[in-house]
């Protein structure tokens, strides 16, 4: 029986014989049940499993729990001096993050030296080190942006983004909020094929030649930016979009449905916002 199979035997540690009854109990439990999709297990492995298995098709996400975790730890027990010190840190990191998004935000500091100051802050006091502040730049975006300036004079340079500039002034017959829905839905449609950082620069050589009556340039320029981030209605927009995709049994069609009303739903929050917020000077760009 399984109480028989849990019984310590002669000689066996008491610790032991309970890790024998609960591997009992949970094999009891476990019997004749599936797993689903989504479903979340705590196993008990060498930290070998984990790198063996990281790639493997059955685990979407597959991690070690550290012996300094939340879900490791007694909260009922004293704080360490590195416990308070990793409190300490988080505080400050915390702290930066807030710093940076308000004094960007109010544009009372640049942004670009405003981040480099942060980051030596808090290498400096140890909340990351110098070799993970380097490998968190991404190089290839870095790169992808830079080569996206290219095609971008070269439209400018051969009056193409001039003709299609000249289209574009045509959608003003819809009206201000109209003109913008239409801008957001095209930025939107390209951003689900390509990059988002090469769909802004294409766009961007074209819109800025773009005047239209009771609109700034800033207005366009927000709607702009933000279809080119919307890429809800295909799997190949975004990475995440191919992540779920196999995990949730989803198919093209799937992200057609949905992504394409959510697409249009945000695109008219984000056309109106623009008209009313921007118009009103709420937001200084």
């Amino acid at each position: 029986s399984l109480d028989e199979a849990a019984a310590p035997a002669e000689g066996e540690h008491p610790k032991a014989s309970d890790k024998k009854r609960l591997r009992q109990e949970a094999h009891g439990y476990w019997r004749g049940r599936r797993l689903r999709a989504g479903d979340t297990l705590l196993l008990e492995c060498p930290d070998s499993w984990v790198q063996a298995h990281r790639s493997n098709g059955c685990f979407a996400v597959l991690s070690r729990v550290k012996p300094n975790s939340p879900a490791s730890k007694n909260k009922d027990a004293p704080k360490s001096e590195k416990d308070e010190d990793e409190e300490f840190k988080f505080i400050m990191s915390i702290i930066a993050l807030l710093v940076l998004l308000v004094l960007s935000a109010m544009d009372i500091v640049n942004l670009f030296p405003l981040a480099i100051t942060i980051a030596y802050v808090l290498i400096s006091i140890g909340c990351i080190t110098l070799g993970q502040a380097w490998r968190s730049i991404s190089y290839r975006l870095v790169l992808t942006i830079a080569c996206s300036f290219g095609p971008g004079a070269a439209l400018t340079n051969t009056d193409v983004s001039t003709v299609i500039g000249a289209g574009l002034v045509e959608l003003k017959v819809l009206g201000n909020f109209g003109f913008l829905l239409c801008i957001y839905l095209i930025t939107s449609a390209l951003s689900c094929l390509v990059s988002n950082s090469a769909t802004v620069v294409a766009f961007y050589s074209v819109l800025r030649v773009v005047t239209i009556d009771g609109l700034s340039s800033k207005q366009i320029m927000i709607v702009m930016m933000l279809g080119a981030s919307s890429a809800f209605a295909t799997p190949i927009g975004y990475q995440t979009n191919l992540m779920v995709i196999g995990r949730g049994g989803y198919v093209f069609g799937d992200f057609l449905a949905l992504g394409g009303g959510l697409t249009v739903v945000v695109g008219c929050c984000v056309s109106a916002a623009a008209l009313v917020m921007l118009d009103l000077s709420l937001i200084h760009i």
